[in-house]
C-alpha cells in the first residue's frame, strides 16, 4: 500500500541520497549533482515550492516537486511547475508516478494554480501519459551551452 503525503522535502535530503542519485543518472547531465537542501527550504519557506513523497512501508519510493509562482504578465493567474518527478525502478508500473501526478494537481489547485506544466522528453512514456491525461506539447525549450 503506498501513501502519498506532503512532506518538507529539504527535511528528507538526507534519507533519499541513493533516489536522488538514480534519478540523476536517469537524467543523464552532463555536470555533477549538487542539490542544495538549503535552496528548496528557502522555497518551500517562501511558499513557492510545495512537495510530495510516495511511502512504501514507511520508506520514500518516489517524490514530486513543484514550483507555484504568479504569473508575471497577470499575476492573478497562478502557474504551477513541477521541478522533480522520480519513482524508484522497482515500484514503476504500479500507478505511483500517475498518483504522484494527480496529487501534485489536486495541492496545486487548492493553491489557487489556474494552469500547471511539466517538462519531460518527447517521445516518452511520460510524455504520452502527461498527453493522455490532457496536457498539450505548446513550447520547444532549446539549449545551448555558454
Amino acid at each position: 500500500m503506498c501513501d502519498i503525503r506532503l512532506v518538507t522535502f529539504s527535511e528528507h535530503v538526507p534519507s533519499i541520497g541513493h533516489l536522488l542519485d538514480a534519478h540523476f543518472k536517469e537524467l543523464a547531465f552532463d555536470f555533477p549533482m549538487a542539490l542544495s537542501a538549503e535552496m528548496y527550504q528557502s522555497m518551500e519557506n517562501a511558499g513557492v515550492l510545495f512537495s510530495l513523497a510516495a511511502f512504501v512501508d514507511e520508506q520514500i519510493v518516489g517524490y514530486c516537486t513543484v514550483a507555484v509562482l504568479p504569473y508575471p504578465f497577470n499575476p492573478s493567474i497562478r502557474f504551477a511547475h513541477h521541478d522533480l518527478l522520480y519513482v524508484a525502478q522497482e515500484h514503476r508500473n504500479t500507478g505511483l508516478g500517475k498518483a504522484l501526478i494527480l496529487r501534485a494537481e489536486q495541492e496545486a489547485k487548492s493553491l489557487g494554480v489556474h494552469r500547471m506544466s511539466w517538462g519531460t522528453h518527447f517521445g516518452t512514456l511520460l510524455t504520452d501519459q502527461m498527453i493522455s491525461h490532457g496536457y498539450a506539447p505548446i513550447d520547444v525549450v532549446v539549449i545551448k551551452e555558454l
